[in-house]
């Protein structure tokens, strides 16, 4: 008889353990589920983070025209350093920022024209090519 109270003690525990680790697995997991074939994960927005949890860049589309923009910060404000950026109506951009203010770019027109342009630290065009187009103020 006490060989058959150990026995079911040990079945009921080992069935509780079992249990146990089953609901456990599936609260902590956050229902992480694997698949043999590729995945695809949507989003408008997505955000690299550093490993205090600040934002160090984004891949975002936005506004009703689509532009998709890849931005990277790497200041300790949280200005954006580099911007590329494609619109939906073709124009291609990158830009380069330094504290705060737009400094470099070079864009590539929907129609194909290519332009770079240059600003010194107090927003004045210092070089533009090509150069009968017309040196525009810088904005963000």
């Amino acid at each position: 008889m006490r060989s058959l109270h150990w026995f079911s003690v040990l079945t009921i525990g080992g069935i509780a353990g079992l249990m146990g680790g089953l609901v456990a697995n599936s609260l902590l997991s956050g229902g992480t589920t694997f698949a043999s074939g590729p995945e695809t994960l949507s989003a408008q927005k997505f955000q690299v983070v550093d490993g205090a949890g600040k934002v160090r860049g984004s891949f975002a589309v936005e506004g009703d025209g689509g532009t998709v923009s890849l931005t990277l910060f790497s200041s300790k404000t949280g200005e954006p350093r580099a911007v590329i950026s494609a619109g939906a109506d073709g124009m291609s951009s990158v830009g380069l920022v330094h504290q705060g203010k737009l400094r470099a770019q070079m864009k590539i027109a929907a129609e194909g024209t290519p332009t770079i342009e240059l600003w010194d630290p107090s927003g004045n065009a210092v070089f533009m090519a090509p150069k009968n187009t017309g040196i525009t103020n810088p904005s963000m």
